[in-house]
């Protein structure tokens, strides 16, 4: 996806008054415009929802308290990365692994940004990772057949410190999902299993 078709169409939902997480375009985050609904509402609908004051995704569940900065089991943080090239398919294999080295890298450093951009808390012991693709088609796809860009995203999440690493000791997932329809995007559900 070119890069003015995004920023486009992220113009359009602002337009519209839709309110969404941040969301990382080459490195830069996009905000959207405020919506006139409260953020419960939004939340209870199951839209992505920024913090007013801007320290990230509000948590859907849980109790975590962020005056102090405290993450408890049952926080979920969410978020969302725009594309930052095409997605990375498994069923569309590119042939030798150099071939898509740059997509992997492109996604890797879309999840890092992402991630800090969201504020998500630092070394948490075990989580769980869902991601919902975002595509602009409406006929069936599998979205199981996109996890290799949710891999990269993850890994990208790691490198910015989430968990000390993505194996199965401390990360579950990323289970895959679809997102609806928009932009190509990926919407990420970080939920806090345990912490130590």
């Amino acid at each position: 996806m070119k890069r003015g078709s995004h920023e486009k169409m992220i113009e359009r939902l602002r337009a519209k008054g839709r309110d969404l997480a941040p969301v990382v375009v080459d490195g830069r985050i996009v905000r959207s415009k405020p919506s006139s609904k409260p953020p419960a509402q939004r939340a209870a609908l199951g839209a992505p929802v920024a913090d007013q004051g801007g320290q990230g995704p509000i948590t859907r569940a849980g109790g975590s308290d962020r005056s102090t900065g405290l993450t408890a089991p049952g926080d979920v943080f969410e978020f969302v990365i725009g594309a930052p090239c095409e997605f990375l398919n498994a069923n569309r294999s590119k042939g030798h692994w150099g071939n898509t080295a740059p997509l992997v890298k492109k996604w890797r450093r879309a999840g890092r940004m992402a991630a800090a951009a969201a504020g998500l808390p630092l070394g948490l012991g075990r989580l769980q990772v869902d991601a919902f693709v975002i595509k602009p088609i409406q006929n069936d796809y599998d979205p199981a057949n996109w996890a290799p860009t949710a891999k990269a995203c993850l890994d990208g999440m790691i490198d910015y410190g989430l968990a000390e690493d993505d194996n199965r000791r401390f990360v579950t997932g990323p289970f895959m999902h679809e997102g609806g329809r928009g932009a190509d995007a990926l919407r990420v559900r970080v939920t806090v299993l345990d912490m130590s």
